[in-house]
């Protein structure tokens, strides 16, 4: 799997894109001025605490307080599944408290956040406040796993927990040792710093965008890093030195190098709630704030033999790398439903679930699938992390105010025959301004004048038709006159 970076760095932002065989995969973006909130470690102090929610709120000094789930409150030991905690044992009212944020604040929503404070570093994440001691999944060999956890079991304070990332599976102990020193050192400064420190306050700044990509994403998958600006030109080269990676770096004297890489198009493609497959089919994304549904359609594609059956394979099949990359780009997390085009044959089902188990393997972020319902459903789960590309993309339509639909014309103009009944029965008006958007202006004058003359004679009255360019197509105002 060969991946490209590209970096583009403007006066106030960043952008790195990720390709995979030209393909664009993930998306991150930071300010240059101002970074996230995600991955901060603050001193706060907890405002209230709700047993009904089993949960509390956080003052950590933003603008609004931070959200404490009770599972993620408990700082000694494993979290137990459908184990019986209840928040009010773990944290009180006025309570300093150290925690660290895991989900970005969004919309009227505060920030998510934690007690179980968590230090990534090049090849490991510290885990200080638990004993606990995890391989990354994704290394698959037995001996490797078992020779990292004999080495950590060495290394590692008794006191700490730590996690082997996956790229370090094939580097040297010295490296790893280096790297646990180093987080280390970063948590004896934040537990210095705490001391010292009054609520809300913050502790530790998670680090700049290029240096979580430099850190998180660049292993040796990544065979080409293309940037617009000197200074990350050379940053990029010291860590290529240092890692003794042998990725190509390529400075390109361009400010847009997401219009030269055509990455501003598969944006708006990500944007899009239609994504048409190579072979004619097509896949609908609906997110809603419990899931997200995935619809796969045949379309245009008639299939390549006379068997209904193999067709529809083919088409669930390519559907499933394009879902995937969908999904990593878009950055879609909680709850997914895939409604793959309906097959008989098990075979050919378990078949699709191991294949898409497969692709997901790509994906940095730790997924699960539930398997098939009875319905033909796959169920599945992945984690969230940071901001979906939606919501850092696009906002809520004043209009529709997110439901992707607004009121007919026809409801709007019986709702403004019924208002008008009531303002001439009430008021005795005998002039009536109703003022419209242009859209409702042509459909009342094109389409409904007749109308209009007949309720003018019964009722008595004069009815006056005004547009207004700035309205919308919902919104209307009446305003009456007695002579």
């Amino acid at each position: 799997m060969r991946q490209e970076l590209i970096i583009q760095a403007g006066e106030e932002e960043v952008q790195i894109a990720v390709l995979e065989e030209g393909k664009l995969t993930e998306l991150f973006f930071g300010e240059s001025i101002k970074e996230g909130f995600s991955g901060n470690i603050y001193l706060g102090r907890v405002e209230n605490v709700l047993p009904g929610m089993q949960s509390a709120f956080v003052d950590i000094g933003l603008n609004k307080n931070a959200f404490l789930y009770v599972e993620e409150a408990i700082i000694n030991g494993d979290v137990k599944e459908n184990s019986d905690y209840h928040i009010a044992d773990h944290v009180k009212k006025g309570e300093k408290i150290l925690v660290q944020v895991i989900k970005e604040p969004v919309r009227q929503k505060g920030s998510r956040i934690s007690r179980q404070i968590t230090l990534p570093g090049r090849y490991l994440v510290l885990m200080p406040l638990n004993n606990h001691l995890g391989i990354s999944k994704k290394i698959e060999d037995p001996d490797k796993v078992q020779q990292l956890r004999e080495m950590m079991e060495e290394i590692k304070p008794a006191n700490v927990g730590v996690i082997v990332r996956t790229v370090a599976e094939n580097v040297s102990e010295r490296c790893i040792r280096e790297d646990l020193e180093s987080l280390l050192e970063t948590w004896n400064a934040i537990v210095e710093k705490t001391k010292k420190a009054q609520p809300p306050e913050l502790i530790y700044t998670e680090k700049p965008v290029l240096e979580k990509i430099m850190r998180d994403i660049l292993n040796h998958n990544v065979k080409k890093v293309v940037v617009n600006n000197q200074e990350n030109y050379e940053k990029l080269r010291m860590f290529n030195q240092e890692e003794g990676n042998n990725f190509e770096i390529e400075l390109v004297q361009e400010k847009d190098l997401f219009s030269h890489f055509d990455i501003k198009n598969q944006i708006n493609g990500a944007l899009s709630r239609k994504v048409w497959l190579g072979n004619g089919g097509y896949i609908v994304f609906d997110e809603t704030e419990a899931l997200t549904s995935v619809d796969v359609n045949t379309g245009k594609y008639i299939g390549k033999t006379n068997v209904f059956e193999d067709t529809i394979l083919e088409t669930n099949l390519e559907a499933i790398k394009e879902i995937v990359r969908q999904i990593r780009l878009r950055n879609i997390g909680g709850i997914i439903i895939i409604d793959f085009i309906d097959m008989q044959d098990k075979e050919k089902k378990d078949y699709l679930v191991e294949e898409l188990n497969k692709e997901l393997k790509k994906d940095r972020i730790k997924s699960h699938i539930f398997g098939i319902t009875h319905l033909g459903l796959v169920e599945m789960t992945r984690k969230k992390v940071g901001s979906a590309l939606s919501s850092a993309f696009e906002r809520k339509c004043q209009n529709c105010e997110g439901r992707g639909k607004v009121t007919s014309e026809r409801l709007v103009f019986s709702n403004i025959k019924e208002e008008l009944k009531v303002q001439v029965r009430e008021n005795g008006y005998k002039t009536i301004i109703v003022k419209v958007s242009s859209f409702m202006y042509r459909y009342l004058l094109n389409h409904n004048a007749k109308i209009i003359k007949a309720m003018e004679e019964k009722m008595g009255i004069i009815i006056v038709i005004v547009e207004d360019y700035n309205y919308r197509d919902d919104f209307y105002e009446i305003e009456g006159i007695y002579k």
